[in-house]
């Protein structure tokens, strides 16, 4: 629809150009030709012999369109299309001269020379030239123009396309990375249920009811890179119900959402990975109950999320976790200079903090 509604506008914007360039032209060569047989010696055969000739102007320059459609290719140089250009108004303005003297003879205004029948009287070549050159500009002009839109409409196609290309590859890479992160859960998921099923049957299918909800919300988003931020939270909100089964009074977690955040679109997946990491690093640390908190506002123009955890940040000193790797590389793709994450130690708690920035509303 796009490519349709784009070719259309362009339609329109060589008609608004040809019309409107030709009208603007037309009212010079009258002015011109009023100068020339005085200011108050216009009569109305030399206005139909004028309005005859901006008509066939007009007309040549359409045959040329036709022409220099049917010859265009992008590997032509700018001397090429020039050469082009000048042979074709030299032969047009000789059209355009003879249709001018077939008006004018007909309305017999008494021109000096006929192309038709003066070859041999003296001085008719130099009128010929003269007249042709006074022709040849206009026609050499609208030429130069027409090559010149060309080129200028392929450099923006090409560079839309390029545009395009990079879009489509940056939306494929964070597919990939999306998809890299999902397995990563699943089994994290699985796990859990697992080391619940031959001890608490009951328990374990109701994590199954949950899990369940989860592999909905996949396919649901499956092709989708931005879900509104409550979506996601609801996903998390069943991940840590799950957590929250298999650990018992060891793990606590409180989610605080600001109304004004809730339909805003994030990354999918964006958030679980940090929740992941807080609970797979924070139950390794010697504490009674591991504190989870997961917070969103806003603040001016950003979005703020916020995960904290009890606990300390475990660096081993190796390559990170391929959930908050992926969430990293997504996020430089998806928000690039527009994102600002923080994760840091304090008082026995470790503090994500992620700040993305918003659209002007």
């Amino acid at each position: 629809m796009n490519i349709l509604n784009s070719i259309s506008w362009r339609k329109n914007d060589f008609w608004f150009f040809q019309i409107s360039g030709w009208l603007v032209y037309g009212v010079i060569d009258l002015y011109a030709e009023s100068q020339m047989t005085g200011p108050y010696e216009m009569n109305y055969k030399l206005l139909i012999a004028w309005f005859l000739s901006l008509l066939t102007g007009f007309a040549i320059s359409l045959l040329l369109r036709i022409l220099y459609k049917s010859i265009y290719t992008t590997n032509r140089s700018i001397v090429t299309f020039s050469s082009i250009s000048f042979f074709c108004a030299v032969v047009g303005s000789l059209l355009w001269l003879s249709v001018k003297d077939i008006t004018e003879n007909g309305l017999q205004l008494g021109m000096p020379y006929s192309i038709w029948s003066a070859w041999a009287e003296p001085g008719f070549f130099d009128y010929l030239i003269v007249n042709m050159m006074t022709l040849t500009i206009p026609l050499f002009a609208w030429s130069f123009i027409y090559f010149g839109y060309k080129l200028k409409e392929n450099i923006s196609s090409e560079k839309e396309k390029n545009e395009e290309s990079l879009l489509l590859a940056k939306e494929a890479q964070l597919q990939m990375l999306r998809y890299q992160i999902n397995p990563h859960f699943l089994f994290n998921s699985l796990s859990s249920i697992q080391a619940l099923m031959y001890k608490d049957t009951p328990l374990a299918d109701e994590i199954l009811g949950e899990f369940s909800e989860f592999l909905r919300y996949t396919l649901k988003n499956k092709d989708k890179i931005y879900v509104p931020l409550e979506e996601e939270i609801d996903m998390i909100s069943r991940y840590l119900y799950i957590e929250k089964i298999r650990f018992q009074e060891k793990l606590s977690y409180d989610i605080d959402v600001t109304t004004d955040t809730r339909k805003i679109k994030i990354l999918s997946f964006l958030i679980q990975p940090f929740v992941e990491n807080a609970i797979k690093y924070g139950l390794k640390e010697k504490q009674d109950v591991l504190k989870i908190n997961l917070r969103s506002y806003k603040k001016n123009n950003w979005l703020i999320i916020a995960i904290d955890n009890s606990g300390k940040w475990i660096n081993n000193n190796t390559k990170q976790g391929i959930g908050i790797e992926n969430v990293m590389n997504r996020l430089n793709n998806a928000y690039p200079d527009k994102h600002i994450l923080d994760i840091a130690e304090d008082n026995k708690w470790v503090k994500v903090k992620l700040q993305i920035h918003l659209p002007n509303e």
